[in-house]
């Protein structure tokens, strides 16, 4: 299972993380398929507190935040996808 949130309050920044996000869950999906996913975009600012996430866009992949206040690549975020499917536990 892969849980994709993406904390931000709407401006184009974060709807360019969320574009990288889909686009790096694709190719995940390519490479795994049947695998199980969600993203989950978090608007409200309230919610950002309950990651300790000061500066948005941010992404959090299964429940730790890897990347805050700008825009990652696709294939940076596959690699965090990546690395967060080999740490979990069957």
């Amino acid at each position: 299972m892969l849980e994709v949130k993406v904390l931000g309050s709407g401006c184009p920044r974060c709807y360019s993380l969320e574009r990288n996000a889909l686009a790096a869950l694709d190719a995940i999906l390519l490479e795994a398929p049947g695998l199980q996913v969600s993203l989950i975009r978090l608007p409200d600012p309230m919610s950002f507190l309950d990651y300790q996430v000061f500066r948005t866009p941010a992404l959090v992949v299964n429940g730790k935040v890897v990347y805050s206040g700008n825009v990652p690549k696709r294939d940076e975020i596959l690699t965090w996808y990546r690395a967060a499917l080999t740490k979990e536990e069957p």
